[in-house]
């Protein structure tokens, strides 16, 4: 056997030294086709090579740094059943991209084409009313959306932040102003049905259906975070992180000290403890890691200890009553509506959303299982946008933290 060829493990992997100059690419012999090439300078990426119908084919998998190896295993096997049925991944994923990129926006559809057709149809008054209330209420929110992957969640949400500002009735207009358009877009063959059609009429909801829509606003966040700092224990740090990362509250509560490399800024939740099964990977923003070091450690060095427990291997209860302490701490200083604490993670993906995120990475970031999808494209979806979360977790952080603090705050800007 080469020595170049072996069967990959995680500590075989790491005890590979860099080569002096250059790279070296190393044989999974368990996976054949499977590849590690390691550089001069220290990085390791797992690679796959194999011929597709007669033709030599790699595809960077990713980097050690990123991909656990069961998951760069997983990926090179998917990659290797494709190549064999005759599909080139590199091709398919080339061919999807370029799709997904010629499927305008919302805001280049109504622009380009809707508000062009609509001032010849119109009367004056009405047009410019509609084109004011789109510009001013729905581009912002949802312009940049892919006008087939609109959705009726996210028109009810637009419609939701307007009837929270006290405007019920004009929340009714404007959702005529966005049914007309798709509509529109019907007719030209754009989309195949309009989603507006079956979102409800604002605020006509049920109770229990509205109260699921609460999160936490620009105004309510710097109230939230003082009085989980008054608070204190480990609930105050637990209610803040859950804030900054947009964690489920079990998945972060129950964390040991082994999912989290502080160094590297990583919190990786296997799957065996999340609520889809998936393995997530978290990039952890400055002020998160200022949280983590401030936690109390009862067995210091012991991987095995819980951050948030008493006992170092038990997890805290009592969450609800912390909670409500939380707001009773808000109230001291002006009205609070009631909040869950699932609340939290939806105050972060909206918040996220308020700031530019794109919804695709906010939903990789909560660790959605998002569409259905098989095949090529449910390899890729799951491999993109990690740099992209990274970055979009530190403009969140930045975001917060200018909320909390007087002083400017710089944003962090690094990626995983």
């Amino acid at each position: 056997m080469s020595k170049t060829a072996f069967k990959f493990t995680a500590a075989a992997i790491e005890r590979l030294k860099p080569p002096a100059a250059g790279r070296v690419d190393y044989s999974n012999t368990a996976i054949p086709g499977m590849q590690l090439r390691v550089s001069a300078s220290g990085k390791k990426v797992y690679r796959v090579k194999t011929r597709i119908n007669g033709a030599q084919q790699a595809e960077t998998i990713g980097s050690t740094a990123i991909l656990s190896l069961a998951e760069a295993n997983n990926r090179a096997k998917e990659f290797l059943s494709q190549a064999a049925a005759g599909i080139n991944p590199v091709a398919e994923r080339r061919r999807q991209e370029a799709e997904a990129a010629a499927v305008p926006t919302m805001e280049r559809v109504m622009v380009e084409r809707y508000f062009p057709h609509a001032a010849q149809r119109m009367r004056a008054a009405y047009f410019s009313e509609t084109v004011r209330s789109l510009r001013r209420d729905v581009l912002p929110k949802i312009g940049q959306i892919r006008i087939d992957q609109l959705t009726r969640r996210q028109i009810r949400d637009v419609l939701d932040g307007i009837v929270r500002r006290g405007r019920k009735s004009y929340a009714a207009h404007v959702k005529s102003y966005i049914s007309a358009f798709l509509n529109w877009c019907v007719r030209e063959d754009i989309i195949a049905d309009n989603p507006a059609l079956r979102t409800p009429d604002p605020d006509t909801r049920r109770k229990e259906d509205r109260e699921r829509d609460r999160w936490l606003n620009n105004d309510e966040i710097p109230l939230f975070w003082f009085a989980c700092n008054r608070v204190g224990g480990v609930y105050g740090p637990l209610f803040r992180l859950l804030l900054l990362t947009g964690a489920r509250r079990d998945e972060l509560a129950e964390a040991p000290w082994a999912e989290f490399d502080l160094k590297r800024r990583l919190w990786t939740l296997p799957g065996r403890r999340s609520k889809n099964g998936n393995e997530q990977v978290t990039h952890l923003a400055g002020p998160v890691v200022e949280i983590l070091e401030a936690l109390p450690r009862l067995r210091p060095g012991d991987p095995s200890e819980l951050l948030f427990t008493t006992t170092g291997t038990t997890p805290f209860t009592g969450f609800g009553a912390a909670r409500d302490r939380v707001i009773a701490e808000m109230r001291k200083s002006r009205s609070v509506e009631h909040f869950t604490i699932h609340d939290l993670r939806r105050s972060a993906a909206s918040g996220m959303a308020e700031i530019g995120i794109s919804e695709h990475i906010v939903d990789r970031i909560l660790n959605h299982s998002g569409r259905r999808v098989s095949g090529v494209a449910r390899i890729y979806n799951r491999s993109q946008y990690l740099p992209e979360r990274a970055a979009a977790l530190n403009l969140w952080a930045g975001h917060v933290m200018k909320l909390v603090r007087p002083q400017p705050v710089e944003m962090e800007t690094g990626v995983i």
